[in-house]
């Protein structure tokens, strides 16, 4: 029995509301692309790293959420956790740079947050990276250091009604690379979407009953590219 021929389909539908939500996403991560410069490349970098180590998201996802309860300081959590060097040095500089204050203590969460606006946006960004499913994050810190994050907002801003984005525009130009095509299907397809290669544009189609995790990616990859502006 044939369905109504007007309006989206069921596999369609959710790209529609995602690409609704795009405006809300930028305005959301906008005190991300205000920071200077060279505060936006060190918190990338610092990501990229969170990235690379499912450990240490966990672990800074922990932290975000006791700076934000005010139950017990992130340095409580440091000593509790005991990350090796390196990463207790990534989380702290995270801290640093999203306006937390690090000092002993306990302090509560006014004195602790000098930047309340900016520690919600890098907290947002956070839940949404550790909510990705199995290896995504990893697919994404591969994307960073591709330098391709802007491309792939491009190509979900520019998605046509059909999930199609021209690969002729100068913007998604890193995609004609089959290497990073590869990469960046793998990415979607973690999260419920398929990407194909047409002969001169990409289509994007989301699974059926896709869940949460196109929505998450969309969060992700709008955080990240607000970090990529620098």
């Amino acid at each position: 029995m044939p369905d109504a021929a007007q309006g989206p389909s069921a596999l369609d539908w959710p790209l529609s509301v995602l690409k609704q939500a795009t405006l809300l996403l930028e305005q959301n991560f906008r005190p991300f692309a205000e920071l200077p410069a060279q505060q936006q490349s060190a918190l990338s970098h610092v990501l990229q790293a969170v990235l690379s180590d499912e450990e240490l998201l966990r672990a800074l996802e922990q932290v975000c959420e006791d700076v934000v309860s005010g139950l017990s300081s992130p340095l409580a959590t440091l000593g509790e956790l005991k990350p090796p060097q390196q990463q207790d040095q990534d989380l702290t500089a995270f801290l640093c740079l999203v306006g937390y204050r690090v000092q002993g203590g306990c302090p509560g969460l006014e004195d602790a947050v000098s930047n309340q606006k900016l520690f919600s946006t890098a907290y947002f960004l956070v839940s949404a990276l550790a909510e990705m499913p199995d290896n995504a994050a990893a697919l994404l810190g591969a994307c960073c250091k591709l330098q391709i994050i802007p491309s792939l907002c491009h190509l979900l801003r520019a998605l046509s009604d059909d999930g199609i984005s021209d690969l002729e525009n100068p913007d998604l130009a890193p995609l004609k690379d089959m290497e990073r095509f590869m990469i960046v299907q793998r990415l979607f397809a973690s999260a419920d979407m398929n990407l194909e290669r047409l002969q001169s544009s990409v289509k994007v189609v989301t699974q059926k009953d896709p869940n949460i995790f196109p929505l998450i990616l969309y969060i992700s990859l709008n955080g990240l590219c607000a970090l990529s502006r620098a």
